[in-house]
This record gives C-alpha cells, sequence and structure tokens, in this order.
C-alpha cells in the first residue's frame, strides 16, 4: 500500500477530536454517564467488550465504551490495545466449570435435568415490544427471591447421562500448569501469531475473542444447510467461577477471584465412520460474562470446524478453517476497512490513469472489430449491390473552431481522423466542450451531416439557413438521417465510407446564429420524448474525396438495429 503525507491538516484534526469529545459529551444539562451506570446498566455491552477485548475487567470495559462513544467494536479496540501494556505474572489454572455458581442454567435436550434448570435473567421469555415503562426515571423493578432457586456448585453436567451409555464423544483431558505436567502447554494466541492448520485450543482462543456477529451470521449459516449441522443445546451455564493460580514458590493453589462467564456445549449427531461408531459430538463455547448468544454461535463454530476430524464433506463457509480464523478478529477488521479512509492519492491517480488507458483501448477495439466487420471485399461488394439512396448537396470545411463552415468544391475524408485541414479532426476529441470534460475521448464527431431536408423546414418557419451554416461538412439530400440505426455505414461517391455514430445534440450557438433555432431543431413525439433534428455524427472508415452531387449508399448493420443517440 502507498500513503502521501498531507500537511496542514494538523489544525482541522485537532478540532475533529475536540468537536468528537463535545458530541459525546452531549448536551451540558443533562447529568454525565457514569462507569459505574454502564457497568450496571448496560452489563451485557460490558461483557461484549470484555469477551472480544480479551481482558477481564468491569471498569475498564465500561470506560472503554464511554470513550468510543458507544461503538462497541471501538471499545473493544481500547480494551485489546491497553491489554498489551499489562504484565503476564501468572498463568492461571484451568476453570473448572462445573463448579460454576450457577445463575442460569438449561438443557433444550432434557426437560428434567440433576439439578433442575433454572432460567435466570433472560429475554427468551418476554415480549420483544417497547417497554414505555423505562422511559421513566423513577423506574425501579424488584428482583424475585432467591431463596428456592439455588442451585449448588457442583452440579453435574447436563450431559453425564448420554455420557454414561458412551453416546457422546468423552471430553479432553484438563490441562494443568504445573512443573510436573508432561502435556505440551496449550497454545498462547496473545504470545504466538495463529498459524494454518490450526490444532482446537488454537482455534477456541480465536473463537472466543472473535466478532459475535461474525459468528453469529456463520452459525446460521451451518442452520440453514450450508455445513450440515443440526445442533441441540445440550447445557447452557452462566454464573460465576474462581480463578485459580499455582505460585512456584508456593507449590499450591490459590484462588484470586471470581469471573462470570457463559458455557455451552452443543450436541449434533454423528453417523459414524469407518473409525467411529454412531455417537454425538460436541461443540463448546465459552465467553466472559454473560455472553449466551455469542457462546451458543462459537460452540456451534467450533463443531463445523470438526468437519475435517470426522472425516465429513467440506462445503460450507463455517467448515473452512483459513476463512473462519483469518477473518473473525473485529479488532484487524475493521482496522482494515477503515484504513481506506487514510490518504491513498497516488493509489487512485496510478489506478485513474490505468482505467482511462483500458477504456482508450477498448473504444479502439471497438472500433476495430466494427472494421473488421466490414472488410474492403465487403465495402467493394456493398458499393456494387447498393443502389444510391440519396446525393451530397454541398461540402463544407473550417480550419478554426467557428460555428459555421464554408463551402468547398470538395473535401478530403481521412480514415480514422475526419475532414483534412478541418478543426473537429482528429483521433480524439476536438470539440471544446468535449476536450474540457476529458481530452482522452475518441473522437467520434470527426464527421458532421445534416439532411437539406431540415433547411427547406427551417426556411418555411421563416429562418434563413444555408449549407455549413449550421457546422455540418456534408449537406444531403434523399437520406433520412435521422432514423438510420447506429454503426450505418455511408458510401460516398467513389471511395469515401464513414459511420453514423450518434445524433448532433443542438447547442446554445445556434440561438446566436438566429434567435429561436435552438429550439426549431428540437421536437418531441407523442411519448414526451426529446427529439434531435440537428443532424447526424460520424467517423471515417475509408478515406477518399467528397464532391457535392456524388451518390450515397446506405448499408445498414446487422440487427438487432439500435436508434441513434445524442454523441
Amino acid at each position: 500500500m502507498s500513503y502521501v503525507s498531507v500537511k496542514g491538516g494538523e489544525k482541522a484534526i485537532q478540532n475533529a477530536e475536540a468537536l468528537l469529545k463535545a458530541k459525546r459529551r452531549g448536551d451540558h444539562h443533562i447529568p454525565e454517564l457514569s462507569i459505574e451506570q454502564i457497568k450496571q446498566q448496560m452489563a451485557l455491552a460490558v461483557d461484549r467488550v470484555m469477551c472480544e477485548g480479551s481482558l477481564y475487567d468491569p471498569d475498564l470495559a465500561a470506560l472503554a465504551i464511554k470513550q468510543s462513544w458507544g461503538d462497541l467494536v471501538e471499545a473493544i479496540f481500547l480494551l485489546r490495545a491497553y491489554r498489551t501494556t499489562l504484565p503476564r505474572l501468572y498463568y492461571t489454572q484451568p476453570l473448572d466449570t462445573s463448579k460454576i455458581l450457577i445463575e442460569r442454567r438449561i438443557s433444550s435436550i432434557f426437560k428434567d435435568i440433576p439439578g433442575g434448570q433454572q432460567l435466570g435473567p433472560t429475554f427468551d421469555y418476554i415480549h420483544r415490544l417497547l417497554d414505555f415503562k423505562l422511559a421513566a426515571e423513577d423506574n425501579q423493578p424488584v428482583a424475585p427471591s432467591h431463596e428456592s432457586s439455588h442451585i449448588p456448585t457442583d452440579t453435574p453436567r447436563a450431559l453425564n447421562a448420554i455420557a454414561q451409555e458412551d453416546l457422546i464423544q468423552p471430553e479432553a483431558s484438563t490441562h494443568s500448569f504445573n512443573a510436573h505436567s508432561s502435556e505440551p502447554d496449550p497454545f498462547d494466541l496473545t504470545r504466538t501469531p495463529l498459524n494454518l492448520p490450526a490444532n482446537r485450543d488454537a482455534r477456541l482462543q480465536t473463537l472466543a475473542r472473535a466478532d459475535e456477529g461474525f459468528l453469529l451470521s456463520l452459525a446460521y449459516s451451518t442452520q440453514r444447510g450450508f455445513g450440515n449441522s443440526h445442533p441441540f443445546a445440550g447445557e447452557i451455564r452462566m454464573g460465576e467461577v474462581e480463578v485459580v493460580i499455582e505460585p512456584e514458590e508456593l507449590g499450591f493453589e490459590v484462588v484470586i477471584g471470581q469471573i462470570t462467564t457463559t458455557e455451552v456445549q452443543m450436541v449434533n449427531q454423528f453417523k459414524g465412520n469407518k473409525k467411529l461408531a454412531p455417537q454425538f459430538t460436541r461443540g463448546y463455547g465459552l465467553t466472559f460474562g454473560y455472553n449466551e448468544r455469542k457462546a451458543m454461535a462459537m460452540a456451534i463454530v467450533d463443531r463445523a470446524l470438526r468437519a475435517k476430524e470426522f472425516g465429513e464433506e467440506i462445503k460450507g463457509p463455517a467448515q473452512q478453517e483459513e476463512f473462519v480464523l483469518s477473518h473473525s478478529d473485529n479488532v484487524e477488521a475493521q482496522g482494515f476497512v477503515q484504513h481506506l479512509k487514510l490518504p491513498h492519492y497516488i493509489d487512485f491517480q496510478s489506478e485513474l490513469n490505468m482505467v482511462r488507458k483500458m477504456r482508450e483501448d477498448f473504444q479502439r477495439s471497438q472500433v476495430q472489430q466494427s472494421q473488421v466487420k466490414y472488410s474492403e471485399a465487403e465495402t467493394s461488394q456493398a458499393k456494387q449491390s447498393l443502389a444510391p439512396a440519396g446525393t451530397v448537396k454541398a461540402v463544407s470545411s473550417s480550419t478554426k473552431h467557428n460555428f459555421s463552415k464554408v463551402n468547398r468544391d470538395s473535401i478530403l475524408l481521412i480514415a480514422g481522423l475526419g475532414v483534412q485541414d478541418d478543426a473537429h479532426a482528429g483521433k480524439t476529441v476536438q470539440h471544446r466542450s468535449r476536450v474540457a470534460k476529458d481530452p482522452n475521448q475518441p473522437n467520434l464527431r470527426q464527421v458532421h451531416l445534416i439532411h437539406a431536408e431540415l433547411h427547406h423546414e427551417l426556411k418555411s418557419a421563416g429562418f434563413t439557413v444555408a449549407p455549413g451554416q449550421m457546422g455540418e461538412n456534408i449537406t444531403t439530400q434523399g437520406i433520412d438521417l435521422l432514423n438510420l440505426p447506429v454503426n450505418t455505414r455511408l458510401h460516398i461517391g467513389s471511395a469515401a465510407v464513414i459511420e453514423i455514430t450518434g445524433l448532433r445534440n443542438p447547442c446554445k450557438q445556434l440561438d446566436q446564429m438566429q434567435s429561436g433555432l435552438m429550439a426549431a431543431v428540437i421536437d418531441y413525439d407523442a411519448q414526451g420524448n426529446i427529439l434531435r433534428k440537428a443532424g447526424v455524427m460520424s467517423t471515417v472508415i475509408t478515406g477518399g474525396e467528397v464532391f457535392p452531387g456524388d451518390d450515397i449508399r446506405v448499408a445498414l448493420p446487422p440487427e438487432p438495429h439500435q436508434p441513434l443517440d445524442r454523441v
């Protein structure tokens, strides 16, 4: 990527930052939002920021939300950046989620589970209708009593029943961080870049801090058939779990605190293969805070990414490891997308020049293809077989960009250019209005033709018009120029061939010649469409000298025909 330095914008940048701060604060007559309010009343947003920011600290997450003006992806970026400044003092022991102090626990595969189901705080059973009571400032709902709803911390897993029948894949062994362990240390995404293919521990770490919306869409795609997945919510747990470390200098475990987590185990049917019997398999999701939707999506995607492990056909995006893991991080994704707002002047200028060159090549190839259709043999045959359709009444040219042209005894047409010594001859546009827009446009207005019948019509309306006065090079007689299709070829005299490109667009110079003349060469059909009557434009295919009185033969292009439009 190429960037250029921008000077003189320092003051503007400072003003933009000041404006952001003012907008973020809002009306000073309204009390400022406190960190504690965000923690208490926007707890789900705080939990998401902690989860995807990969740092469990509600105070810092709330601060990031406030600083980011409510933009959660920006808040995640802020928290992730701050996290990189913190020292790594200890590795914790693996969380023992079987001992969660449960606040919410449900299973959709068994009605009655050991320890019972606990709904906890959830949107699942309420109407999705706006509650205008919340607009009241004194709104103080009362939570129900917890006396009869306590679940002990040693509640058995809901999946134990089918695990005892060996109907579900067993869980992997729990790793412990101690000096006597022979197991290799698990992957650490914060210390080692992700490499593909990745082991499951690396995948789960990546998914744990992946963007919720991205995972949600992938999970949804598997349920719609892009992954052959029909998951069941085996068990969903949310509550507080102890964080334990084992300092080397002490040699025993120490509880240093508790964190809220959400754990999900999704269950998928597996038909078996040559090595494995039919059974249920697991997808696993674990997040900081109350992040149930994220944890469910994570578990579904985790199971989808295990397709290769079970010998399943990989046919959906959620099963493609590189696609999922390389595009799931919203910090990386938003940075790459938003960098497009930085100056790319040099990049764009190079592409602009390239597109202009490609367009020029394309238009040149179009002309060449058109010329191939009309080979010299076909042109010669056409001349012999086509009867004259009209004649040349007058020819005109001008070396200057005057509106009117001077009548000549003859004019010489030059292939690919136009009329020799005429101001409008050239490979690229010569009309000054077109040059001002893009001087590299191909010249589709090399030769201008007007039918003498228009002159007669204008004279009947009280105008005085002679050949050449309206800027045409060739004044024709006996040919309905306006109704010819695009790419019609006119064979004029003994050698010259021109190709009709479109209609002339009448300009205000007509009124400078004679008042009201511009309106006189514009009409409307029954549907109200504008009809331009000021002649047609063409390019020179084959050069030759043209004289007044020369025959004009018409060769129509292959069908379907396209009507003329302004050029």
